[in-house]
Parts: structure tokens; sequence; C-alpha cells
């Protein structure tokens, strides 16, 4: 693999790396920064020196120039990798191997130089096993998801494997939702057990995300569809203290293709929050988060930009409603697409992704900052002072309770799709009348003029 390396750089927080050879495609899917300020980035490439599809490896130093050549890793098939993580200085990558004979899931160990120190096929013959997503868990081992199809079982089902702190595999089990059921990304509760998201097939042929709640030894509790009258799914899950964010994609009443769509859950798998944030109707989708804080979300993936004319790198801070705080575009003269996002202690980012360049895929790394604005809104949970009576309301009639009667509060109500339905002055009574909305789930975010926006859930009836 001959390396065509591109550095536009003016100081260690701001460049972009392209990487690849120009008769060969390849992806770049996730990096890391390590301890001594170097980047180890990890993509896909058509054509290995194993053969095949192969795991290439790049270390980075912290300009983004490549140190040394890259490192191959795989079998004598297309070996696809689809996320890593970094623990216990070990780098732990996983995918899927295709065979003609069917897919299987590995699991690749590293240590922090890059040297191979264990590989591991998983699955069954005459079935499919594909490795999505990593996360650690609470005994230092970590946990697995994806999706399988089994023999003589119609559709797809969820896949969740465990491995302990020493990379035996303690468990693998399917579980069937009843529909075709794409299994995307996993994280463990803080308090033991684990939440699995991914794209289910409804009656009217639209995919809507689907929660798959397993305790800690993967025994199936209950699942949950996070309703949505489009098309639509998800690539990412992340948790942060007391909530959780899904990523993904969603059509809308404009357009069938997708915008950029947010999905907050409480710790109990309860939706918090869902909506798009419009972008261009030409095609859109956020392939990873990373998250600041409560209110402050790194998001990257794919859009099409008007000024350009071409489906770019994105990225984009937003807070918690989906409100823009800052965006910047990336990308060559073609398709070009976010796949990884980390944002760094100064609040810098690095997206791994890749873009079109010399007539193929090339590897991509961004280093780059927001000045950004302060972010405006957020309905992260029930704000604990305020109360609405009664709740539920059958009538429509609701008092909301604890706010000081001199301050003047505007109100907005949305429903369970994350659309504003509603909009007011509050009077003098705090009273409000909902009997023009549909039976549901709605949040009620008031904007208080000294705290911010305190924000209630309400039920009718």
């Amino acid at each position: 693999m001959a390396l065509l390396c591109i550095v536009n750089t003016s100081n260690a927080q701001t460049y972009t790396t392209i990487l690849g050879d120009s008769l060969i495609g390849e992806k770049g899917l996730v990096s890391h920064l390590m301890p001594d300020s170097s980047i180890w980035l990890v993509g896909a490439t058509q054509q290995g020196t194993i053969g095949g599809g192969d795991i290439v490896m790049i270390r980075l130093d912290a300009l983004g120039n490549p140190i040394g050549n890259p490192s191959y890793f795989g079998t004598p098939d297309l070996d696809y990798p689809n996320n890593m993580l970094v623990q216990d200085h070990q780098l732990i990558i996983v995918g899927e191997i295709h065979r003609t004979a069917g897919v299987n899931g590995f699991v690749l160990v590293l240590d922090t130089a890059g040297q191979q120190l264990s590989w591991s096929e998983h699955g069954l013959a005459g079935q499919s096993e594909q490795f999505f997503d990593i996360k650690p868990t609470r005994d230092n081992g970590f946990v697995v998801a994806g999706f399988g199809s089994l023999p003589n079982v119609v559709g797809n089902d969820f896949l969740v494997a465990k491995f302990d702190s020493l990379g035996a595999n303690q468990w693998l089990n399917f579980y069937d939702l009843g529909q075709n059921d794409i299994g995307v990304t996993i994280v463990e509760r803080p308090t033991g057990g684990y939440l699995v998201a991914g794209d289910q097939n409804q009656r009217n042929n639209n995919y809507n995300v689907v929660i798959l709640s397993l305790d800690s030894l993967g025994n199936r509790e209950w699942d949950n569809v996070i309703r949505y009258p489009y098309n639509g799914g998800c690539k990412n899950m992340q948790l942060y203290q007391d909530q959780i964010v899904i990523v993904g994609e969603m059509a809308t009443p404009t357009s069938s293709a997708f915008d950029w769509y947010l999905i907050r859950l409480d710790l109990a798998g309860q939706l918090q929050w869902q909506g798009t944030i419009p972008q261009s109707d030409r095609g859109d989708a956020i392939f990873d988060i990373a998250i600041v804080h409560n209110n402050k979300y790194y998001l990257t993936g794919y859009s099409y930009n008007n000024n350009t004319s071409n489906t770019d790198i994105q990225v984009m801070a937003v807070d918690s409603l989906g409100q823009i705080l800052a965006q910047q575009y990336y990308g060559s003269n073609s398709f070009d697409m976010g796949y990884d996002i980390q944002v760094l202690p100064n609040e810098s980012f690095m997206v791994t992704g890749f873009g079109t360049y010399n007539s193929d895929n090339q590897m991509v790394v961004i280093r780059d900052k927001f000045n950004l604005i302060s972010p405006t809104n957020t309905l992260v949970k029930d704000t604990p002072s305020l109360t609405a009576y009664p709740n539920p309301t059958i009538n429509g009639i609701v008092q909301i309770k604890g706010l000081k009667e001199a301050l003047r509060y505007e109100l907005t109500i949305y429903n369970s799709t994350g659309i504003a339905c509603h909009t007011q002055i509050l009077p003098p009574n705090h009273q409000v009348n909902i009997s023009h909305l549909d039976t549901g789930i709605y949040w009620l975010a008031i904007h208080n003029p000294s705290t911010g926006i305190e924000a209630l859930v309400l039920h009718k009836q």
C-alpha cells in the first residue's frame, strides 16, 4: 500500500490528514488519541497484504503525520472492522469476516505499540454473526452488540456477546424481537444490565429504533419501540450520567430522505425526547456522538452541502433540544462521511471518516475546534421544583405549580416525536389548556428568565 498523505496544519489543534493508496479504496473508521499525543487510526482497506479486505492500522503523530508504515490484520477473506475500545493498555477491535459459508464476528486485540495479542472468531456454520459495537463493562471486561441470522429463521436478530477482562467469551446470545431486527449499539447501565439499540422493521415497512433491556447475565427483560411516523434508524448510543442519547437518521414530513435524528432516554430506557435536526432534504445522517455535558453534544456524519453541491463530512455541536451551536463541513468533490468523533479535553474535536480523493475512497482524520455559542435550551429531565396538576390530565386543564408569580414565563409543548405543537406566554395563574391536543405524552419546556429552561413530562388521557 502506497500511502498518500496530504496534511494541512497550522497547529496541533487544526489539521486534515488524508491517507490511503490512490489505487485502492480505504475507509477510516475510528481513531484514538494516546497519552503521548500520537493517534491510532483504524480503517478498512479493499486490498491489503493478507488477502481480501483487511483491517489497516496507522499511527499518526500529534500533527497528523504518519509514523512508519501501515500494519494489516485479518484473514485471507474479507475482514471489516466496525469499532474499537481502548482499555487496560490494549486496543480491542471488533468487526466481521465475510466468507462464502457465512459471516462471523471477530475480536482483535493489540497492545498500544500495535502488536497483535490475540484474534478470535465467533460464529457457527450455517448462520451469520456481525459485531458492530463494543463498550467497556464495570468488571473490566467488554460487551459487543450486533446482529445475526439463524438457520430457518426469517430476518435478523439482535446479538450480544459478553467478554471478561482477559478477553474470554462468557456468553453470546441472540434475541428475536419478532421482526427483522438489526442490533447496532449497546451501553451498560450504572446499576448493571444492558440497553441495546437497533432498527426494527414495522408493519408499514418503515424502520424505527427499538430498545432491548438485558440483565447482567444477558437475560431478556423487555423491549420497546421508539415510535416515529417515518422511516429511520440508529447509528450509535452513548451513556452520560443519568441520560442515554441515541443518534441516527430519520425521514421527515417534507422528504423521505433522512435528516439527523436524536433520541434521549432515561436509565430505565424510557423516552425523554426525540426529534430531528432539519438539514437539506437530500439525505443526511449522524453516525457518532460525543457528549460534553448534559446540554452539549458533538455530532458527526454526512450532510448535503448546498454550497458545494456535494455530500460532505459534517461536524455539529448542538444542545439537548437539537439546537445548533456550531457546525462545519469538510469534504472533497464527491461523497464524504464522518464515522467517529472524539472531543478532547480542550474541546477540540477529532473526526475519522473517509472521502473520495484520486477516484477512490481515502481515510480522513480531521482535528479542529469550534468557537461555540452558549447552549440556549435544555430538556434533560423533569425539574423537581415544578409539578403539573392533575397529571395525567383528562380535560386538558393543567395547573403548573412551583413558579414565582412575578416572572414572565414562555411555554413550549413538544409531542412524543419532538415536534413543538403549542407555544404561549403563561398567564398569571400559570394555568394551561391543552384540550386541543391528542392523548399522549408531552414535554412542557418553560423558559424561566432566572434559571433557563425547566421541564415537565405531562400525560394527557
